[in-house]
């Protein structure tokens, strides 16, 4: 792995916290399934190639990786911790370590890269300097697609460090997109297409009342009452 540059600091003060969720605890990803079947079945659309080269940022469990290499897709899978890059590799998959703002990849290589639950874990600045590194790696006519997380209020997640007293998201977020602030993360030349509220139901991993309760939720929804853990869904492309 490359030594961070100044740039990456802040980055790699999570690499623990994903290292540990990765490897130790996966089962955190469970519920991410119909999201990422959802941004899946959208790059299926999008795609024109007979054989898409494709790029997921941020491993997790590796989900969204196998799903595509079994649709006979190049996949490749970009992630700062070793364990969950080796886990992939061993499938097949090219899977590498690195950072989102300087990808060990050539320029125009992707028909289409994703990012999913990622760009809230950075700071607002490096959030733009990885996006400005996706058009960087896209190929003319190429899709960027994601998920952050909607109109997050960060307060109720934050806790101190008993240790060091430091204050900081129990996830590890930064920041909050509203959508002047998921505007503003597109470079000239990457032009965002779309970006709507989105709700992902995990109705496998709920109990009966988690899924009364997800039922009603969606119904809230639909009628434009947005609440809590909601996304936005966006689609930008490289002109």
């Amino acid at each position: 792995m490359a030594a961070p540059t100044p740039g990456h600091q802040q980055v790699a003060n999570q690499d623990k916290i994903w290292a540990y969720y990765q490897t130790t605890a996966p089962g955190i990803f469970s519920a991410a399934s119909p999201r990422l079947n959802y941004i899946l079945h959208r790059a299926r659309r999008r795609a024109t190639a007979a054989r898409p080269s494709l790029l997921n940022i941020g491993a997790g469990d590796g989900y969204l990786e196998r799903r595509a290499q079994a649709l006979g897709w190049q996949v490749y899978s970009l992630d700062p911790d070793e364990t969950a890059v080796e886990r992939l590799a061993a499938t097949g998959i090219d899977a590498r370590v690195g950072y989102i703002e300087k990808m060990p990849f050539a320029d125009g290589q992707f028909e289409v890269v994703i990012t999913s639950e990622v760009l809230e874990h950075l700071s607002a600045q490096h959030a733009r300097d990885g996006v400005a590194d996706i058009a960087r790696v896209l190929k003319p006519g190429g899709w960027f697609l994601g998920t952050v997380p909607y109109r997050e209020d960060l307060s109720p997640n934050m806790v101190v460090c008993p240790d060091c007293g430091k204050l900081f998201h129990r996830w590890g977020h930064q920041q909050s997109f509203d959508a002047d602030a998921l505007r503003a993360l597109f470079p000239p030349g990457l032009e965002l297409q779309l970006a709507r509220p989105k709700l992902f139901v995990p109705f496998q991993v709920l109990n009966w009342k988690g899924k009364l309760g997800a039922c009603a939720k969606s119904v809230l929804f639909l009628l434009g009452i947005h609440g809590s853990n909601e996304n936005w869904y966006f689609e930008a492309r490289k002109r």
